[in-house]
């Protein structure tokens, strides 16, 4: 459905798209990690070697987290408001995680009995202080920790350059990662392919995802008024992501090294959201389903790897496994259910600690939020001047 020019767009509407690419995003992951539970399934084993390339939703994540993040951080000034962007993104990190936490990792940990309890592996899934999967009681929770160390990044940008020099520090931290990491890449190869070189955590492939996604949201910005045809901008979008899994599907290393994989996941996951923000632009309703899905995209993202557990054991339990019709239509239904139970535990969980947590700000913003105001603005403007075709 197109809106034209002259219709008006709720902010809910003009934020669509980029909820819908949260729940493009989830359902990646979620396929990614149901590849050994359907590969040997008729039917829906064809789908295995697609759905490998599922990974890459983190990516999107990445660049759409940066996008979102910066718009919050850009016109952050002085210590009181930068202390209150980072109180507010930590709060939205461990009020969401903390939960899950409790009760798909520690509850049933302890009651199983704490074997081999390490407290040190404690503290750090509890505060995510170490981004590997196998330090983690969420397996997903890695990408949590590169997450708090990106606002961290921004904080520190906002502290110590005005807004205006700060596009100017964003890009020129994204010059040094991007150097940092192509040098080693090309004179020490195997160091870098081992995943041993210095900085690995501090100067991290992924902050160039992070990063971009940060000077897409200044560009479009900055430049929202410009005419641009959409009927350009979209199949360009479309090749971009082509280009970044077709590099990306030269070799396993560009799923494992964090820069190889920003340069070629990373440059996809860029085109996804230029795709979402030219179809916003255009004034392209985005399905209701896969909103809904966007919103409760990071309880799915979180709790998806217990649920396929639990699913997997309910059908080799009670279903016999193997490949019979029954066991193949449940294993089909593990989408549909684990998005329905991700939905539940948003609106029943993390929706009401967001808002007990993180209240709207006073003063002006108090409706939507400061970092909502500031970039909704600017969809409205590109919007005025793209309109529908």
């Amino acid at each position: 459905m197109l809106v034209t020019k002259d219709t008006a767009a709720s902010p809910r509407q003009k934020l669509e798209w980029l909820q819908a690419l949260r729940g493009v995003a989830a359902l990646m992951v979620l396929f990614f990690h149901m590849t050994p539970y359907w590969k040997d399934l008729p039917v829906l084993g064809t789908f295995s070697s697609a759905m490998h390339f599922g990974f890459a939703g983190v990516d999107v994540f990445f660049v759409l987290s940066g996008f979102v993040v910066y718009a919050s951080a850009r016109q952050c000034v002085g210590l009181r408001e930068v202390s209150d962007f980072v109180k507010r993104r930590m709060l939205r990190i461990y009020m969401g995680y903390w939960p899950v936490l409790l009760v798909f990792a520690a509850v049933p940990w302890i009651v199983k009995g704490a074997e081999g309890l390490s407290w040190e592996r404690v503290l750090r899934s509890v505060f995510l202080l170490y981004p590997n999967i196998s330090d983690n009681w969420v397996p997903t929770a890695w990408s949590l920790t590169y997450e708090l160390f990106f606002y961290a990044w921004l904080a520190l940008v906002s502290l110590c350059a005005g807004p205006a020099v700060r596009l100017r520090v964003v890009a020129a931290l994204l010059a040094v990662v991007v150097a940092w990491n192509t040098v080693w890449l090309m004179a020490a190869s195997g160091t870098m392919l081992m995943g041993q070189q210095p900085l690995r955590f501090g100067l991290t492939g992924y902050a160039a995802e992070f990063l971009a996604g940060a000077l897409v949201f200044e560009w479009y910005a900055r430049y929202s008024s410009a005419r641009v045809d959409p009927w350009v901008v979209l199949p360009a979008c479309g090749a971009v992501v082509l280009l970044g899994f077709a590099v990306g599907s030269t070799s396993p290393y560009f799923d494992r090294v964090e820069i190889m994989r920003a340069g070629s996941y990373g440059v996809a996951a860029i085109g996804f959201l230029g795709t979402a923000l030219a179809l916003q632009r255009q004034a392209v309703r985005a399905p209701l389903w896969l909103v809904r899905i966007g919103d409760a995209s990071f309880s799915v993202y979180l709790i998806h790897i217990f649920l396929l557990s639990g699913l997997g054991y309910v059908r080799y339990t009670y279903l016999g496994g193997g490949t019979t019709l029954g066991s193949t239509l449940f294993a089909a239904s593990y989408p549909v259910l684990i998005v329905l139970i991700g939905w539940l535990w948003y609106r029943g969980v993390e929706l009401p600690l967001m808002r007990w947590t993180t209240p709207p700000r006073a003063g002006a913003a108090a409706s939507a939020g400061q970092w909502r105001t500031r970039w909704v603005g600017a969809v409205a403007r590109f919007g005025k001047a793209g309109g529908s075709p």
